[in-house]
């Protein structure tokens, strides 16, 4: 089938569906339920939620939009495609916030955040992926506390504005521990 503007055209049936290795995949019925599922928590379900929050905050510049994305939304991902365009989402959504957020002085800040694989109950429904590596969510959770609280740093190309991005690599935290 091919895939034109949002659309797909059959192009034959699908017969005995399978991947590059020969192996069984999952029916399309599926595999469009989880596309949906993800599209609904990563961009359609939280928008309604953003936009009121956001009307709100227009005039509080004490007040703070926190966006937690991920490094997929800032880099294609093999493999995962949908779940790398929904960050990307989220991703220009922030940006375009804190532009938002320049041009009012007094509305809130923004601050986006990107950080790499993170340890949580998400992978233990799939054990073979090697989470060793991925960051602590604590870790993570107090690193944007104190973006919160301090901003950005003199240097930082966000300094002095109202939008601060941060992305978080797995290595982030390695330098406070040498």
């Amino acid at each position: 089938f091919f895939w034109v503007a949002g659309k797909t055209m059959p192009m034959g049936p699908f017969q005995g569906l399978v991947d590059a290795k020969g192996q069984p995949r999952r029916p399309p019925e599926e595999v469009a339920s989880q596309i949906s599922d993800m599209i609904a928590v990563n961009v359609a379900g939280a928008m309604p939620i953003v936009h009121t929050a956001w009307t709100l905050m227009r005039y509080s510049p004490e007040q703070a939009m926190i966006v937690v994305a991920s490094r997929s939304g800032l880099q294609p991902k093999a493999n995962e495609a949908v779940y790398a365009a929904t960050k990307a989402f989220q991703v220009q959504f922030a940006r375009s916030l804190g532009l938002e957020a320049q041009s009012n002085p007094k509305g809130p800040r923004v601050l986006l955040f990107a950080p790499g694989g993170m340890k949580s109950e998400f992978w233990d429904t799939n054990p073979e992926v090697d989470i060793s590596q991925f960051l602590e969510t604590r870790d993570v959770a107090e690193q944007i506390i104190i973006d919160l609280r301090d901003g950005p740093k003199p240097g930082e190309r966000t300094a002095g504005t109202r939008y601060f991005e941060r992305e978080i690599p797995r290595d982030f935290f390695d330098k406070d521990k040498k």
